[in-house]
């Protein structure tokens, strides 16, 4: 047996134990506490969290706009060819999604006026991961996405994958606020709003998609979708509990889904 079939088996036992996800959860959202260079307070770590990802990194690269809209127009390009080219594309799809959650990362970091550089360190080890596992489906190529979809059924996604794609920040009828978060929005810098689209291209080809990672990337933003809506409907926004509809649906079917099949 290979080196590459030893840690794919491993991989693949791992991510069908849920003492590995309660193991995770408690890793990256308990046990390693947020870096801030000016430093707080144990009663503040949550205000750190939410100030970090309020003025997270990534974030500059939509309000640069060109970035965000190469993200954006590389996607489009993306599904075009899974629909033409089927199969054959797939892995032009695993590398635009090892590419994002790369750049995802960043969204772990952040420079704030009351903290200083702030790391939200279980994040940051939770998206590296996502990103690791994508690379290592970048290598052995499970996935089969692209041509017929074998289960039309699932289409439903679609309007989801869609919202989480415009993510219009507000909502507000401004025409022009509106086609620029369509098309170079926060879509590809956050992890809550990429990979609902991420997912819901997995689930529209299951089975014929690596299912270890399509677990694994479902299982953080299961997580951040869960907090983000309770915390919005507690009187933050309700507007973006709206936007993290996508995130949450798609990410708990991604898990039923998978976890049908050991």
């Amino acid at each position: 047996m290979s080196a590459l079939e030893k840690l794919s088996n491993i991989i693949d036992h791992l991510t069908s134990k849920w003492w590995f996800y309660a193991a995770m959860y408690v890793l990256g959202f308990w046990a390693l506490p947020p870096y801030a260079s000016k430093g707080y307070s144990f009663r503040e770590i949550p205000n750190v969290v939410w100030t970090a990802l309020g003025n997270a990194l990534t974030y500059r690269l939509a309000g640069m706009v060109w970035p965000s809209l190469l993200l954006h127009v590389a996607l489009i390009l993306i599904v075009a060819a899974l629909a033409v080219w089927g199969e054959k594309a797939s892995l032009v799809f695993d590398l635009y999604a090892l590419a994002e959650y790369l750049i995802i990362i960043g969204q772990g970091f952040a420079f704030t006026e009351e903290y200083g550089f702030v790391v939200l360190t279980g994040n940051v080890l939770l998206v590296s991961m996502v990103a690791a596992l994508w690379a290592w489906e970048c290598v052995v190529r499970r996935n089969r996405v692209g041509g017929r979809i074998p289960d039309k059924r699932r289409l439903w996604v679609l309007p989801l994958a869609l919202l989480a794609f415009w993510s219009p920040v507000r909502p507000i009828p401004d025409p022009y606020l509106l086609l620029k978060w369509l098309l170079a929005g926060y879509y590809g810098v956050a992890y809550c709003l990429t990979t609902p689209v991420i997912l819901s291209i997995l689930i529209l080809y299951y089975p014929r998609v690596n299912k270890a990672v399509m677990r694994f990337t479902a299982f953080p933003g299961l997580v951040f979708a869960m907090y983000t809506i309770v915390s919005a409907l507690s009187g933050a926004s309700a507007w973006s509990a709206v936007l993290h509809v996508p995130l949450i649906v798609t990410c708990a079917y991604a898990i039923i889904l998978s976890a049908r099949e050991k």
